[in-house]
Formats: C-alpha cells, sequence, structure tokens
C-alpha cells in the first residue's frame, strides 16, 4: 500500500522520526494503531450514549405515566 502524504505532513513525519529515533514506517504505523484503536472506543461510546439515551427516554415515558 502506498499512501500520499502533504509536504507539511512529510515534514512532520521526518521531524518525529528523528526526535523519537523511530523508522518513518513504525512511526507510520503506531500512529496508525492509536488512531484506529480511538475510532473504535469512539464508536463504542456512541453506542453506549445511545442505549442510555433510549433507557432515559424509557424510564422518562415511565415517570409521566405514573403520574397520572
Amino acid at each position: 500500500m502506498e499512501l500520499q502524504l502533504s509536504k507539511r505532513d512529510v515534514k512532520t513525519l521526518n521531524a518525529l522520526s528523528k526526535s523519537m529515533k523511530l523508522k518513518k514506517e513504525e512511526l507510520l504505523s503506531r500512529a496508525l494503531h492509536i488512531y484506529m484503536d480511538d475510532v473504535i472506543n469512539y464508536q463504542a461510546l456512541k453506542k453506549e450514549i445511545k442505549a442510555w439515551d433510549a433507557l432515559s427516554e424509557e424510564t422518562l415515558q415511565n415517570l409521566e405515566k405514573s403520574q397520572l
């Protein structure tokens, strides 16, 4: 797989690679893993929030019914 990086990203990659003493490929691999983990966690959080919203709505409806 090949990636097309902007000049800015290449400069950043080169600087980080040098300062961290990592090969550029290793740095990109680590960054990609971190990013993908964050996306997975974000999706799980959205799913959990949706479940809590549904539960809250159900609880509110039950409360309103009980007050009638």
